[in-house]
C-alpha cells in the first residue's frame, strides 16, 4: 500500500492529485489502524480522490491497457513519490516502449 503522504514542506505543494478531475489534494487516505483506512474525497468534484489504493495491481494494469485516464493519473501522480523515481528517465523509457510496440 502506498504512503498517504502530506504536503511537501520544502516546495509548499501537494504531492497527490484526484484521479477523477486532477485537482491537487494533500492526502489520499487517513489510516486509523493497520488495515483500517478512510479514503479522502476531492475538494473540487467531491468524489473519492483515488479508489485505486484499494485495488489489486492487476485491476490497475487492465485499466492502463484500456487507456483509462484515472489509471494513468494514479500511476503518474499518486503511486510513486518524486524522490523514488527519476521521472524524466522513466518518461523517456515509456515513450520509447510505446513507439517500439506501436511500430510492430
Amino acid at each position: 500500500m502506498e504512503d498517504c503522504g502530506t504536503t511537501s514542506a520544502a516546495e509548499g505543494t501537494t504531492d497527490f492529485r484526484c484521479v477523477q478531475c486532477g485537482f491537487p489534494i494533500k492526502t489520499l487516505y487517513i489510516q486509523y489502524s493497520p488495515g483500517n483506512i478512510r479514503l479522502m474525497r476531492c475538494g473540487k468534484c467531491k468524489a473519492v480522490a483515488d479508489e485505486y489504493i484499494e485495488c489489486e495491481l492487476m485491476i490497475l494494469v487492465i485499466d492502463l491497457i484500456l487507456h483509462k485516464p484515472k489509471a494513468f493519473r494514479h500511476l503518474f501522480y499518486n503511486m510513486f513519490s518524486k524522490e523514488t523515481v527519476n521521472f524524466e528517465v522513466q518518461f523517456h523509457s515509456l515513450t520509447f516502449a510505446i513507439v517500439k510496440l506501436g511500430s510492430t
